[in-house]
C-alpha cells in the first residue's frame, strides 16, 4: 500500500490507489460477498490501513479533508470506488465522514465565547480517535420514527460525575455495529423537550447487555 506522507493532496491520492487494490480484492471474492449477512472485521482492518479514515480529518489536524468543494469530491470519488468492490462495506464506510460531518467538527472550525475552548478540545479530541485508527458509526433512527431523528424518544441522564450520560432507549439501523469504536445518536436530555446530539464509546462493547447494550434482533 502507498504510505501516507502528510502532503494531503498527494495522501488522497494515494487512499484512493489503496482503496482501489482493496476493491479489486473484494470484487474477486462478489459471490462470497452477496451471501454475507454481517460485517467483517478484517475489510475495515484494511480500510484503516489504507489511510482512509483520515477522509474525515482536517489538513490542519493532519488528515485529507480540505473544505467541502474539496474533500467531499475526494471522499466521493474513493467511495465510489470501493462500492465496485463491495456496495456494503462502502455503505458503513461512507457513514465515518458522514457522522463527523454532522456533528459541525468539520465545517465549523471555532465557536463563540463562552463555548471556544470547549468546542476546540472537543474537535481535537474527535480528530485523535480517528488519527489513532477508529472508525465512526451512528446509530439513530428508532422504531416507529420513520426516521425522522426529531422525534426520538431515547432519554439521556446526566451521570453522577456530571460530565457523562446515561442514556436510555431503542435503536435500530445502527450502521457500523460491532465495527465502530464510536457511535453518534440522539436522545432527549433531562429537562429538555428536543433531541440533542451523543456520543457512545462502543470500544469492547459487549452487544449482550451486560454493559448496558443489547442487540435484540442482528
Amino acid at each position: 500500500m502507498h504510505k501516507m506522507t502528510g502532503r494531503p493532496a498527494d495522501d488522497a491520492q494515494s487512499i484512493l490507489s489503496n482503496v482501489r487494490q482493496i476493491a479489486c480484492d473484494f470484487a474477486s471474492q462478489r459471490s462470497e460477498r452477496q451471501r454475507r449477512r454481517e460485517l467483517i472485521k478484517e475489510d475495515f482492518d484494511r480500510l484503516q490501513e489504507s489511510g482512509y479514515l483520515m477522509v474525515a480529518v482536517p489538513t490542519v489536524f493532519g488528515g485529507v479533508w480540505d473544505g467541502e468543494s474539496v474533500g467531499t469530491r475526494a471522499v466521493c470519488e474513493i467511495l465510489k470506488t470501493l462500492a465496485h468492490g463491495d456496495s456494503s462495506v462502502a455503505l458503513v464506510a461512507a457513514m465515518h465522514p458522514a457522522v463527523i460531518g454532522s456533528t459541525g467538527w468539520l465545517s465549523i472550525p471555532a465557536a463563540p465565547e463562552p463555548y471556544t475552548a470547549a468546542w476546540d478540545e472537543q474537535r481535537r479530541w474527535a480528530f485523535q480517535t480517528v488519527s489513532d485508527g477508529h472508525f465512526w458509526g451512528t446509530i439513530m433512527s428508532e422504531p416507529g420514527s420513520g426516521g425522522d431523528n426529531t422525534q426520538s424518544n431515547s432519554t439521556a441522564k446526566l451521570a453522577s460525575n456530571d460530565v457523562h450520560y446515561l442514556l436510555s432507549g431503542q435503536k435500530h439501523f445502527g450502521s457500523g455495529t460491532g465495527i465502530t469504536s464510536y457511535m453518534v445518536t440522539h436522545a432527549i436530555p433531562d429537562d429538555e423537550v428536543t433531541p440533542d446530539t451523543f456520543v457512545l464509546d462502543m470500544r469492547d462493547m459487549v452487544w449482550d447487555g451486560s454493559s448496558g447494550v443489547e442487540l435484540i434482533a442482528p
